[in-house]
């Protein structure tokens, strides 16, 4: 493809690298829903904007897009003329199927286009059997959270990635963010002292299960859609196990609507660091806010340790718009936005959404020009090994609910 500049202004300032190598890579994304593209939003997702700003950057050639239905694939298309108008960039993307409905299309894709790894954005009960695929015809892949909704299917998805000398990685975008970098810095420099307690509120507007996620809901639960993050997060920052975990909720606003899930879940882990030390989180998790709350997430963690304490308000990011049309806004420039490019009228798309995507990209461009191994990878990036922590988390809790508020002993 021939690939034309913006105005011939360079565009470093998206804070991409640039890639002088002659290797580029052949990506399919499995899934065209709301965190592709941005359905049903104003906004246009991650995973295309990502993709589109790793095009421009020269690391990604040709993207496919598999989706079970023909009207799906063009909506992501009408979509993405928006986008690359937008950002005033060509990248093409050939969509499967083309025509009627077809739940396989990713191995149609597969054939066609025999890409260097995928992307697999698909509702939580189609994860496993989706990813076994993929990493079976040796396609280096990216899982949305979580991995699975069972250890037993986290662990041969693990089992199968190194088999096969597969990376597998899964997309925990919240490692990438710099609030919960400096988390990790504090606690690994002892600064706050031995931890006692982790305190976690994660929130999201009712029109997520009431309208974006309606057709898949009852395959999934609010902890399991995002708790996990803060699962990983916590293991991610402190390097503990969870030990036990207890769970309790309750069903009333979503089940009047129809939904029979959980409007919200609060979580009790106990975690023991690396040194034995333990200690308790609680992680509070609802998606029923109203939808006139002032940010699609609400989320705030607190760690307080012996010597100090850390606390992080992640909706409060201290940019707030307030306009005739739209109220107040709370907006995190830190995730996923589009900002001007300098002396043009286009835009480019940088934040730690787009440096998850960009992190497994630059990753696999590296195994596949042979500087880097998969083993290598293990330990520094969030690779099916070690996402078996917070799926391990999540089954707790799913277990939990189901014996009436019982503990769950685990071994991670």
């Amino acid at each position: 493809m021939q690939r034309r500049s913006i105005c011939g202004v360079k565009t470093e300032s998206c804070n991409m690298r640039k890639y002088k190598t002659g290797e580029k890579l052949k990506i399919l994304v499995v899934g065209a829903g709301m965190y592709v593209d941005g359905r049903g939003t104003a906004e246009h997702g991650t995973v295309m904007p990502a993709l589109n700003e790793l095009y421009r950057t020269g690391l990604v050639d040709m993207v496919s897009v598999a989706a079970t239905s023909a009207k799906s694939i063009g909506e992501l298309k009408r979509r993405m003329d928006l986008l690359r108008k937008m950002t005033g960039t060509d990248m093409e993307v050939t969509g499967f199927p083309q025509k009627g409905r077809d739940s396989k299309a990713y191995i149609k894709a597969l054939s066609a286009h025999r890409p260097d790894c995928a992307i697999v954005v698909v509702p939580d009960h189609l994860h496993y059997e989706i990813t076994s695929d993929l990493i079976r015809a040796g396609v280096h892949t990216l899982v949305v959270k979580p991995l699975a909704a069972s250890t037993t299917q986290a662990k041969m998805l693990s089992d199968l990635a190194r088999k096969n000398n597969v990376y597998g990685a899964v997309e925990f975008h919240k490692r990438f963010d710099e609030a919960n970098l400096k988390l990790k810095d504090t606690v690994a420099d002892g600064r706050i002292g031995d931890i006692l307690y982790i305190n976690v509120e994660y929130s999201q507007r009712r029109t997520v299960p009431l309208k974006a996620f309606k057709d898949w809901v009852k395959y999934t639960n609010v902890f399991q859609y995002l708790g996990v993050h803060y699962a990983d997060v916590i293991y991610f920052a402190t390097g503990a196990k969870p030990v036990r975990v207890l769970a309790t909720g309750q069903k009333r606003l979503l089940k009047q609507s129809g939904l029979d899930t959980y409007d919200s879940i609060q979580a009790v882990i106990e975690w023991a660091d690396p040194k034995g030390r333990k200690f308790i989180s609680t992680i509070l998790t609802n998606w029923i806010d109203p939808d006139t709350t002032s940010a699609m997430s609400d989320q705030k963690i607190k760690v307080i340790g012996t010597m100090g304490r850390y606390e992080s308000d992640q909706k409060d990011r201290g940019l707030q718009i307030v306009t005739e049309a739209g109220g107040i806004e709370d907006v995190n420039p830190y995730f996923t936005k589009s900002y001007s490019i300098c002396g043009t009228r286009f835009k480019f798309f940088k934040g730690y959404g787009i440096e998850s995507i960009a992190q497994f990209c630059e990753d696999v461009l590296r195994i596949k020009d042979g500087s880097s191994l998969v083993s290598d990878l293990d330990g520094k990036r969030p690779t099916f090994k070690d996402a078996l922590v917070s799926t391990i988390v999540v089954e707790a809790v799913n277990l939990s609910l189901k014996r009436d508020f019982a503990w769950i002993k685990v071994r991670a």
